[in-house]
């Protein structure tokens, strides 16, 4: 994606730039296939490593 989210940071656009913003999110929509290939890659992970990924995702050391 062109723009990552960031809480809590704000987003200024030009003037006069805001049609052109537009486009851009346009064109970086997460597709269908992406969640799908998202999905599919979940399922060849343990849930054992599951879990140790999303501690590492909270700060622990797995």
């Amino acid at each position: 994606m062109a723009f990552s989210y960031k809480p809590q940071v704000p987003l200024a656009i030009k003037h006069g730039m805001t049609k052109s913003f537009i486009n851009e999110l346009a064109k970086n929509r997460i597709t269908k296939s992406y969640w799908e290939e998202c999905s599919s890659s979940k399922k060849i992970i343990s849930k054992e490593n599951m879990a140790i990924l999303k501690e590492m995702a909270r700060g622990g050391n797995g």
